[in-house]
């Protein structure tokens, strides 16, 4: 049995940015420029003195901290969580892991549900769902249920309500009792914000559904491009306020991005549900998703003294920056006449999003060291940026297959010359297109 369950985490998939990651190595030998990687969500900012000294100090902890978590810190976040959602949480409510992948994951293998999510969507969570698969769960084609926007990425109140009751009639047949609807807002990799009708109208849908549970991942609501004109609304907020139970309810939150800090792995799942909160605490403290101690010290100080607000409003200064000349060369980048790219708007997050218009490429040929090549999908599209020093992660697999063909999400969340950089790449690419098929 225990070979089989290594055969099955063997055979999975490789995650989605790690996976870019062996194909630049495969592609090394024609890289003729040094490859600019922007792909994982790695902001470029520094870390505050406040957050620093904490971690010095908790450098000086000898022995285990607490199974469940720093004290200190699920104080922090029920406070953090309860101010903007208007929900009363306690420390006893929050669960703090070692990253958003694995209480996201130690949260799937608590609550065994029928899964739905809007696409596209951050892929950490289908990952974790495979994972579940490999251990002995349910088939992730037989839980997992995409609910797809319209052509611009937003969804009507309509289309939700129809898509969601279509899920109940799947999980009926199932012989499950929930479904995990999975909501980002701000997304990943879709960084759109949406209105406060759009917020509400969603909301209503969804606490019209008694089996729906919603699962509100929150860890970019911090990072708007300029919070005075877009005012982000939470929509666990508006999910009561629809008359939602506040129990039925699960919030992600997570350090990796609003304190700027991805390698220090600290992130909370806050809920009501008592039952769900022993459930995933049992299943962490046999399997190990203990965070950092010193990192939980730290993390707790930013949260206490409002630290992460300035480095949340950095990070989303920057990415507008970046996000500005992206927009400015690469969406006027042309082939054949043809404009390469089209560039989605974003408001917010550390991500933007860019589709290949298949009109440009589509036939597109060109050589690799005499080698003729031709662009026929999304793949080829992905080797040939890759070839020319320009690494962004394909983004198709977070939707439904063969609907966002040639989709790239693109970390505009670092260093502004490497953005200038790899732009400049593909805008005199070292293999040029020479035509088309």
């Amino acid at each position: 049995m225990a070979h089989s369950v290594v055969k099955a985490l063997l055979d999975l998939p490789a995650q989605e940015t790690l996976g870019v990651k062996t194909l630049v190595d495969r592609l090394e030998g024609d890289i003729q420029v040094k490859p600019i990687m922007l792909t994982a969500g790695e902001p470029d900012e520094e870390h505050t003195k406040p957050f620093l000294q904490q971690l010095a100090v908790g450098g000086k902890k000898k022995k285990y901290g607490d199974a469940n978590g720093l004290p200190e810190l699920k104080e922090a976040i029920a406070r953090y969580i309860s101010s903007y959602t208007g929900i009363d949480y306690k420390p006893e409510d929050i669960f703090i892991g070692g990253g958003g992948r694995l209480v996201n994951f130690a949260l799937m293998q608590a609550a065994p549900s029928l899964v739905t999510a809007l696409e596209p969507f951050w892929p950490g969570y289908s990952e974790a769902l495979l994972v579940v698969e490999a251990l002995g769960g349910s088939k992730v084609s037989d839980v997992y249920e995409f609910i797809e926007r319209d052509a611009d990425f937003r969804i009507t109140q309509q289309s939700l309500d129809d898509q969601l009751a279509l899920a109940e009639k799947k999980l009926g047949r199932m012989g499950l009792n929930q479904i995990m609807h999975l909501e980002c807002e701000p997304g990943n990799p879709l960084p759109l914000v949406s209105s406060k009708d759009e917020i509400y109208q969603r909301a209503k849908v969804l606490a019209g559904h008694p089996q729906v549970k919603p699962h509100f991942d929150d860890v970019y609501r911090e990072i708007v491009f300029d919070p005075e004109e877009t005012e982000v609304h939470s929509l666990a907020k508006a999910y009561v306020e629809s008359n939602g139970n506040p129990e039925d309810l699960t919030i992600l939150f997570s350090a990796s991005k609003i304190e700027a800090v991805p390698g220090y792995r600290v992130a909370a799942i806050a809920t009501k549900d008592k039952d769900l909160i022993k459930s995933i605490e049992a299943i962490s403290r046999r399997i190990g998703y203990n965070a950092s101690t010193p990192a939980q010290h730290a993390v707790a100080i930013a949260l206490q003294n409002g630290t992460y607000q300035q480095i949340a409003r950095n990070i989303a200064k920057k990415s507008e920056i970046n996000f500005g000349i992206l927009n400015g060369q690469l969406g006027n980048l042309s082939i054949g006449g043809e404009r390469a790219f089209d560039i989605f708007p974003t408001k917010a997050g550390i991500y933007a999003v860019v589709q290949g218009r298949k009109q440009a490429f589509e036939g597109a040929q060109y050589e690799v060291n005499g080698t003729p090549h031709q662009i026929n999908n999304t793949e080829n599209m992905h080797d040939w940026m890759i070839r020319n020093g320009f690494v962004p992660v394909n983004a198709s697999g977070m939707s439904p297959l063969g609907k966002r063909d040639n989709l790239f999400r693109i970390c505009i969340a670092g260093s502004t010359p490497e953005i200038i950089q790899a732009v400049g790449y593909l805008n005199n690419p070292t293999y040029p297109i020479i035509g088309k098929g």
